[in-house]
């Protein structure tokens, strides 16, 4: 039986009589009448200062001849220049007196503690492995994601596992070299994949029917950290609200196209990959120390544009050197909301043909 906990912020508890009250930035006033002076106290509580760390994160950075973006992964050939570095100051939600939820920011960092021993997560890569993970963990998923987002349907189709192991020294290295991997900041899929993707998980037939009777489907991603805080590596959030007119999977992404990708086998065929592109607009957001027990569940891609949260690994400058490698689970499912008649339903797009 799976255990979810949904975090609820806890109310500050009020000073006992055996407790003695500190009162901050107090202003005295001297009130005069008949009786004698009384001093009233009134305090402003200043509001939490909102810790944040510099970093790098990576973005797309044009092509070698200005055409379409392309990387055929058996002869390694590509057009695609080696990513932007885009300097970054992250916020820390930890700080903040209003936390972000999925429904108000696309993303929402809650508690989340899980049956999953670390070591069954890191046999994912085993067919036996896989098959555990499908019986046990995507339950759990499936309960919380429902929890938390209100969808009217939830299903868990695919899982991620990676291990993030640069070394500050090294990352500074390779980038002196020019050889370094920056992650780049993304959305999983756009209008095109999106679409084609639930195609891919359903069926086409069954996938159409609820696309076409269901106003808004996302994917949703469970992520966490497996076996112990994460120090190394965390995971950002982008907030695209202050964009004039709003974020575009068209005008803010680009497409990267691909043949003989091995993740097909995964994944299912994607007629392309988007990656971010720069925005002075852009905000930045993380947790500190994600423990164990925790989890972001995010919409990595909405059929509603203004709910989708790119996202991505950044490097933090305050990474200490000696910080264990990260080891992370990401998990994705399907969401459909707002069950609509049929009749009145649209027709979705024809699935798009895959570029080679």
């Amino acid at each position: 039986m799976s255990i979810t906990e949904v975090h609820v912020a806890s109310a500050e508890t009020l000073p006992t009589t055996s407790q003695k009250a500190v009162v901050p930035d107090v202003e005295i006033k001297e009130v005069a009448d008949i009786a004698p002076a009384v001093t009233e106290a009134i305090a402003e509580e200043a509001p939490k200062k909102v810790r944040t760390t510099t970093g790098v994160t990576g973005m797309f950075n044009g092509t070698k001849d200005g055409k379409d973006a392309y990387i055929d992964y058996a002869t390694g050939s590509t057009n695609i220049n080696p990513p932007l570095e885009v300097p970054i100051t992250v916020e820390d939600v930890r700080d903040y007196e209003v936390k972000p939820t999925f429904h108000g920011n696309g993303y929402q960092l809650v508690d989340h503690k899980t049956q999953m021993h670390p070591d069954q997560f890191s046999n994912g890569r085993t067919p036996e492995g896989q098959e555990f993970i499908q019986n046990a963990y995507y339950p759990e998923v499936q309960k919380l994601v429902q929890q938390v987002t209100g969808a009217a349907i939830v299903k868990p189709y695919i899982f991620r596992t990676r291990h993030q192991f640069e070394k500050p020294t090294d990352f500074i290295a390779s980038r002196k070299s020019n050889a370094s991997a920056l992650p780049l900041a993304h959305t999983d899929r756009d209008m095109t994949t999106g679409a084609n993707g639930v195609r891919d998980v359903f069926g086409v037939e069954e996938g159409n029917r609820l696309m076409r009777t269901h106003r808004r489907f996302a994917q949703v991603n469970v992520w966490r950290g497996i076996g112990k805080t994460v120090d190394r590596w965390p995971l950002m959030f982008i907030d695209t609200s202050d964009i004039p007119g709003g974020f575009k999977y068209e005008k803010n992404l680009a497409k990267i196209y691909s043949a003989n990708d091995p993740r097909v086998v995964q994944r299912g065929v994607k007629a392309h990959d988007v990656v971010l592109v720069d925005n002075p607009h852009y905000k930045y957001r993380y947790a500190s120390r994600l423990q164990v027990d925790e989890a972001w569940v995010f919409s990595s891609f909405d059929s509603d544009e203004n709910k989708v949260c790119p996202h991505g690994g950044f490097w933090d400058d305050s990474t200490d050197d000696a910080a264990p490698a990260r080891t992370s689970i990401e998990c994705r499912t399907w969401c459909f909301w707002d069950p609509i008649e049929e009749e009145a339903a649209p027709t979705p797009a024809p699935a798009a043909p895959i570029a080679v």
